[in-house]
Parts: C-alpha cells; structure tokens; sequence
C-alpha cells in the first residue's frame, strides 16, 4: 500500500510571501549593487548617469507591480489544492511569471514612449533600457528561483511504502 503524506505547511502561516519578499529584495540589491560598480568604474558616461538610475528604479517599481501580482498565487489555499497536480501548479506558476514579464515589458514601453516624447537622446534611451531590463532580468532569476524552491518544500508528497498486497508476480520459468 502506498500513501503519501503532505508536508508541513502551517495553516495561517504565509512563508511563500517571505520568501517572494526575500526574493525581491534580494534581486534589487544585486541589480544596485551591480549599477553602483558601474557608476563607481565610469563605465557610463556622466551625462547618461541619472538614466542609469531612471533604469534601476523602473525595474525596482515594476518588479513591486510583479510581486503583488505573483503573490496571490502564494495565498494560503490558492495553491493547495493542486498539491497533487504537478502540471495544472506547473501551468498556473508560468502564467503567473508571465504576466509578471508582461507588466514589466509594459513598463518599460511606456518609459521609453515618455522618453521620446521629452526628447531625450539615443544614447540616454539606451542607457535607461539596458539598466531596466539587466536588473528586471535579475529579479526575475531570482525570483523564479527562490518560488521554485519554496513550492518545492511546500507541495512535496514523500511516499511511504508499506507491504505490498496484491498478486505475485509469477516465475517466467
């Protein structure tokens, strides 16, 4: 007989909020960390600087917009049912990111239209796109890593296996 026995995952408890949190703060501070070395060594120009920065905090504010979205699906009971569903929780996690990435590519669409609309150079354009999409690309990484993990924790079936009952197998000789 086999039975399986869900994991202890406290009613009540949110530990998929924390680790999104987490997740988020974690991928921000990497995508700062890596845009102040850039600053610090001058690998961008004085002038495009602030676009550097423009670039961080659109992605720090779409990546908010993003985590408000995926963690609904990290509710307590939104997800529990599908414990035993590894490809219907596999579908809703994808379509979650997703619609994470399209917000932040909407995001970014309506920066750079705002952008043109000010007249702001080529050079100033392409600065703010290539910060916004390295650090989004971060947050994403880490953000889909560190759900990956915890639904891995969270919905993980260990299987007991008792005697087994039913028909021997018969001998081929």
């Amino acid at each position: 007989m086999i039975r399986t026995v869900q994991s202890d995952a406290q009613p009540g408890s949110e530990p998929g909020r924390a680790t999104m949190v987490r997740a988020y703060a974690c991928g921000m501070a990497v995508a700062t960390v890596l845009a102040g070395l850039c600053w610090l060594v001058g690998a961008v120009s004085p002038e495009f600087q602030g676009y550097l920065f423009l670039g961080l905090a659109g992605a720090l504010v779409a990546g908010g917009i993003a985590l408000l979205i995926n963690g609904r699906f990290l509710d307590t009971g939104v997800g529990d049912g599908l414990a035993g569903e590894g490809a219907l929780l596999a579908g809703r996690l994808q379509s979650l990111l997703a619609a994470a990435f399209a917000v932040k590519l909407a995001v970014l669409v309506l920066a750079v239209l705002v952008l043109r609309q000010f007249g702001v150079k080529f050079e100033a354009t392409a600065t703010f796109g290539i910060t916004y999409a390295a650090a989004s690309l971060i947050c994403q990484l880490t953000m889909a890593g560190l759900l990956a993990r915890s639904f891995g924790r969270r919905f993980t079936h260990r299987t007991l296996a008792g005697p087994a009952t039913g028909p021997k197998p018969r001998n081929p000789s």
